[in-house]
């Protein structure tokens, strides 16, 4: 798994996305988030990204996210 920089966020572009324990399909779903929701982007594995939701880690699939540096 690659770490990034605290200064990296993911904005969902998804109307509703699972968020997983794991980074995989299989992975226990932990909630969802919803489009237009900002979440601090931790780390990466593959397509998966690791964000910062309800004060814990949990992964979601980038390919309904868009990276964003925030300032």
């Amino acid at each position: 798994m690659r770490r990034v920089a605290a200064t990296e966020a993911v904005l969902v572009t998804a109307d509703v996305l699972n968020v997983r324990a794991s980074p995989s399909t299989a992975g226990a779903i932990r909630g969802q988030t919803a489009r237009g929701q900002l979440h601090a982007r931790l780390g990466r594995d593959g397509d998966w990204v690791l964000i910062q939701f309800d004060h814990r880690q949990a992964w979601v699939h980038g390919d309904y996210t868009q990276t964003l540096s925030v300032p």
